[in-house]
């Protein structure tokens, strides 16, 4: 069961890294007490409704935390996709792989968080 949502988890990790979420969130002043969704929505031109799922499916995986109802902020985990650390070119090779796989699927996640 586990195997066939694993793209979904690839799929916004992918999201958290590339709109450059994760570097925004290493970037705030406080970081413990996280940003909210509604904020990262508007810096980064998303919907709102959609990221939220989409940052908790993130936070389910153990990649960041909600410290409140709908506020992000990056964990131990996290910090390892920050621009210049390694961590960041070792999730995009997996996130290749896993599109090739399950291309469709990946297709869909992805390209519903700007409709």
């Amino acid at each position: 069961m586990e195997e066939r949502f694993a793209v979904y988890g690839v799929a916004c990790t992918d999201t958290l890294i590339k709109t450059g979420i994760v570097d925004y969130l290493s970037d705030v002043p406080n970081p413990s007490q996280g940003v909210p969704a509604a904020e990262l929505a508007s810096k980064f031109e998303l919907d709102s409704k959609k990221l939220v799922p989409i940052l908790r499916c993130c936070a389910a995986s153990g990649w960041i935390r909600e410290t409140r109802d709908s506020s992000f902020a990056l964990n131990r985990c996290s910090r390892t996709f920050i621009e210049g650390n390694a961590g960041r070119r070792l999730n995009f090779s997996y996130v290749f792989t896993a599109s090739a796989l399950f291309k469709a699927k990946y297709r869909t996640v992805c390209l519903d968080l700007w409709r």
